[in-house]
């Protein structure tokens, strides 16, 4: 038995079955494109770094840039500029006894409402010192016209009203006789001749005192209350 197992061992031969595979994968010519070699590792580069005069410089440089943009939304040239604007808000806030912009702007809407009544007011005033300088007018013509008998106190006002002249300080009229007179001698059939006129109608006495059109003589008559009283019945129509 132990022949038989011998026998078998020396008819299975070791074989070398790589002999027979042909060369590896790799071996032989180096391949056409060989790797490259991997980039040397290069060492990081040094932070950037500034001198003291440099930083010095930068740091003026963007101050100054700073300073122009805030002057020009301020709408000023310089500092002093500033300064001076500055001290005039304070001088015209303690002018007005403010202490802001809103309290000026207060103020301002308030001078505005009294602005508007004080037009109303003087409006007013013109229109009723314009009546008063009529009515002056008015009465010394009467005066003047009574003594040459007018047909009619109306036609001869009219005749006459445009070619007065007013005193520029006082106001009052100085030529109403020499304007009378004027008229008469060129329209006599406005006035009543001496005797009567021929039988005419006697002359229209004036009206009562601040009525008519002209009104009446004003003379021992309070102006100023006739001037209430006329426009309190306006009022009251």
């Amino acid at each position: 038995m132990k022949k038989l197992e011998k026998t078998k061992k020396r008819l299975y031969m070791p074989m070398n079955l790589q002999h027979f595979g042909g060369e590896p994968p790799g071996a032989g010519d180096p391949p056409p494109n060989p790797p490259a070699d991997p980039p040397p590792n290069e060492p990081p580069a040094p932070p950037e770094t500034f001198t003291a005069e440099q930083v010095e410089a930068a740091r003026n440089a963007a101050v100054k840039d700073a300073k122009v943009s805030m002057y020009k939304t301020l709408g000023v040239a310089s500092f002093k500029d500033l300064q001076e604007r500055v001290g005039a808000q304070d001088k015209l806030f303690e002018e007005l006894g403010v202490k802001s912009v809103d309290e000026i702007k207060d103020l301002l809407q308030t001078a505005e409402g009294k602005a508007q009544t004080d037009a109303t007011l003087k409006t007013e005033n013109q229109q009723l010192n314009s009546r008063v300088k009529d009515l002056e007018i008015e009465n010394a013509f009467i005066k003047s016209a009574t003594e040459h008998k007018p047909h009619d106190y109306d036609l001869l006002f009219a005749a006459i009203k445009l070619h007065l002249t007013t005193d520029p300080d006082t106001g009052a009229v100085d030529n109403m006789a020499e304007v009378i007179q004027k008229v008469k001698e060129e329209k006599p059939f406005l006035f009543s001749t001496e005797g009567g006129d021929n039988g005419n109608t006697p002359p229209t006495p004036p009206p009562p005192p601040g009525q008519g059109n002209p009104p009446g003589s004003l003379k021992g008559v309070d102006l100023g209350k006739s001037i209430a009283q006329q426009r309190n019945q306006q009022g009251g129509k």
